[in-house]
């Protein structure tokens, strides 16, 4: 098991990591895809919680904020992989 945790973080997280921004926003956006429309990553989960603290919003509005939500967490996820090769430089910028 340690050896596919290495072979995960060299070959996957590292590389991943040295992408520049526009790169990363772009995977962060095909990653959206695959967890809200293709793989529907805990969708019913996300939908219920988003009507019971929003019963006022119709459903549209509701769909819009699910989707608003996914974007924001692939963001996170894809941002998050950067903390692997960011310099101080650009942790001050």
């Amino acid at each position: 098991m340690n050896f596919l945790n290495i072979i995960f973080y060299y070959v996957i997280l590292i590389p991943i990591s040295h992408l520049p921004y526009p790169l990363l926003y772009g995977f962060s956006d095909f990653l959206y895809v695959l967890m809200y429309k293709v793989i529907r990553y805990r969708k019913d989960v996300v939908l219920q919680n988003i009507a019971n603290s929003f019963p006022d919003k119709s459903k549209q509005e509701q769909l819009q904020i699910a989707s608003d939500f996914y974007r924001h967490f692939c963001d996170l996820i894809v941002e998050s992989l950067k903390v692997f090769s960011i310099s101080k430089k650009e942790v001050d910028q």
